[in-house]
């Protein structure tokens, strides 16, 4: 079987010309950078931060940094402090580079980024080549294991969900330490099953059920318990069916009394409502649970502690704190 050949595609005059434009700001961008590391190393590099004093046995060494716009090299002195006694790259240090560190900071926070929009390292790696950055998806993988495992230590764990005993259950022997809340709208809607028993009208089910929703979910739960103690006592032992739906909600609620501090929960910054949770689960899910896909429980543990990072709106906050590559 034949195939036609196609004639070969040129590039318009405009991509052309926009490529050479790009080509000639990114060669600036690089010496721009070159000169002013260079200047800075030329300038304080020969002083140790250690101690403020005269490097001793110094000799001419040379930093390579992959950056945005490429790599740049300069040449920079290394020697001894003479208190320490310390081996030393006062330009290093002035820089925040870790000792072996090669890439920019901003180049990390781009490929970490990248990483975190991706369904996959190679994705990303085909990403990041596209806004120039051509580099192996082993070398964003391991800059976000790097960046990631810095972050993953939550100060307060908090779990919100419906009441099924099952769900606590699991709660209890996974997340022990976990801050526990039932989700506002379950309990909710066991409030009103009480309302609409004692009151078959809507308006006035509604009526009776919104001045106890808002003491339950401003501080005063105990007040909501008591509440519906109080009223089982009084009901007609005659109203078998009614008394039967007031009596499983309050033994619901007093089951799980320990999981309705809401303003507390609240006044803290976590939600009263597993709705977000269960969409940002669905969400992780594209990226952490795809056909064919195998972690090791660091790995996946680092990147989706940078990926929470940038769906918290945390993203910048997390590359002001100096951190070695």
């Amino acid at each position: 079987m034949e195939f036609e050949s196609k004639p070969e595609q040129k590039l318009t005059l405009l991509h052309q010309i926009e490529l050479e434009v790009l080509a000639e700001g990114q060669e600036f961008m690089k010496q721009r950078l070159r000169k002013k590391l260079q200047r800075l190393a030329d300038a304080r590099g020969e002083v140790s931060p250690l101690s403020g004093r005269r490097l001793v046995r110094q000799r001419q060494s040379r930093i390579t940094l992959h950056g945005v716009a490429g790599a740049v090299e300069i040449s920079a002195p290394y020697g001894q402090d003479p208190e320490t006694r310390q081996w030393l790259s006062p330009t290093r240090r002035l820089l925040g580079l870790g000792p072996r560190q090669i890439m920019t900071p901003e180049l990390d926070k781009r490929l970490c980024y990248t990483a975190t929009q991706c369904l996959s390292y190679e994705a990303a790696a085909n990403t990041a080549a596209q806004w120039g950055a051509p580099l192996a998806a082993s070398t964003i993988f391991k800059h976000v294991q790097r960046k990631g495992v810095k972050l993953h230590q939550a100060r307060a764990v908090y779990v919100v969900a419906d009441g099924a005993t099952w769900i606590w259950n699991l709660v209890e022997d996974r997340f022990g330490e976990a801050v526990p809340l039932l989700d506002f709208y379950h309990a909710s809607q066991h409030l009103w099953a009480v309302a609409h028993a004692l009151h078959p009208d809507h308006e006035a089910a509604r009526d009776w059920v919104q001045p106890i929703l808002h003491q339950l979910k401003h501080g005063e739960e105990t007040r909501v318990l008591q509440g519906l103690k109080a009223l089982l006592d009084l009901l007609d032992t005659r109203e078998e069916e009614q008394r039967k739906i007031v009596a499983n909600g309050q033994a619901y609620f007093e089951q799980r009394k320990q999981l309705l501090h809401y303003a507390k929960a609240a006044s803290q910054g976590c939600p009263i409502g597993s709705g977000a949770i269960e969409s940002t689960c669905s969400q992780l899910q594209d990226r952490f649970k795809r056909t064919g896909q195998f972690w090791i429980r660091q790995g996946h543990s680092n990147l989706m502690a940078l990926d929470l990072a940038r769906r918290n709106n945390q993203w910048s906050e997390i590359w002001k704190t100096k951190t070695a590559a």
